[in-house]
């Protein structure tokens, strides 16, 4: 039986989904045209970077990730059993399928999606920086993927130091 708290929440998220679903997808009309990218420090070649980004990353930031993020931007996903009500069904399936469009953390950095590893970074960055990651509409059902202060600092510093050692190239 369905309680009256989780019915309400079903319509709140039935009515997040339709209002929001006009700007949530594409980025906004944001395109994005990888650049190729260098090391930045010297003697240091990309993948020796990338190495670097990922041990990092695994170390801090994939735990938080993975709690907070994986749903929607991973082959991980754990689906919620109104996940079988007709129209928020189709609503989250499409949701999913952009949001590992844009970004694919099922591989460790860098990570699928059509962003270079540079977008990539800068996206998480802002994305959390702004709270505009976790999607409220996604927060509204899942509090535990709430990232606290001291996980927001962790994502945006391994971001901004995993920018630093990436570069576009000069052409």
């Amino acid at each position: 039986m369905i309680s009256n708290r989780e019915k309400a929440s079903i319509f709140a998220l039935l009515g997040v989904a339709i209002l929001s679903s006009a700007n949530a997808l594409g980025h906004n009309g944001i395109s994005h045209s990888p650049t190729p990218l260098k090391a930045t420090m010297p003697g240091m070649n990309l993948d020796k970077a990338y190495g670097m980004i990922n041990s990092d990353y695994l170390a801090k930031v994939r735990p938080i990730l993975q709690r907070s993020c994986y749903d929607c931007h991973s082959g991980s996903t754990s689906f919620p059993w109104y996940a079988q009500v007709p129209l928020l069904k189709e609503y989250i399936a499409a949701d999913i399928a952009e949001a590992r469009k844009h970004i694919d953390l099922s591989s460790n950095f860098p990570f699928g999606g059509h962003g270079s590893p540079r977008e990539d970074l800068e996206a998480i960055s802002n994305s959390v920086r702004e709270g505009t990651m976790p999607p409220f509409s996604y927060r509204l059902m899942h509090r535990s993927a709430l990232l606290s202060d001291a996980e927001k600092n962790i994502i945006t510093e391994w971001a901004s130091r995993s920018l630093a050692l990436l570069r576009p190239e000069k052409n």
